[in-house]
C-alpha cells in the first residue's frame, strides 16, 4: 500500500433532529471542522482543510464518507486549494461513490 499525504473517514448518523460526526479519523495533511448547522433542517455542514500550501505531484490523499440513513452532510472546503502541475502523477486518476 501506498503511503498517503492525507486520509480522512467520516461516518455521519441521524440523532433526533440533526445528523452528527459520529465517528472521524485523519491522518497527515486532512483535517475536518466539527460539524456546523447553517439551516434549520439538521443537515451538518463540515469542512475538509489541508493545512499544506497545495496538491504537489506525487502526493496522494483519500477520503471515505459514510452516511448512516437518514444522515444528511454538506462536505465542503473553507477556501480555494492550489493545485500544481501533476506532470508525473495525475492527482484524479478515478473517482468512485458508494
Amino acid at each position: 500500500m501506498e503511503k498517503r499525504t492525507g486520509y480522512l473517514t467520516l461516518v455521519c448518523e441521524r440523532k433526533k433532529e440533526k445528523t452528527i460526526l459520529k465517528e472521524s479519523l485523519s491522518e497527515g495533511a486532512l483535517k475536518v471542522t466539527r460539524p456546523v448547522y447553517l439551516t434549520q433542517s439538521g443537515e451538518a455542514f463540515l469542512y475538509v482543510m489541508n493545512p499544506g500550501g497545495g496538491y504537489l505531484d506525487g502526493d496522494s490523499y483519500k477520503i471515505d464518507i459514510y452516511l448512516e440513513e437518514g444522515a444528511e452532510a454538506v462536505v465542503t472546503t473553507q477556501s480555494s486549494t492550489k493545485i500544481y502541475k501533476t506532470r508525473n502523477r495525475p492527482l484524479f486518476k478515478g473517482w468512485t461513490f458508494s
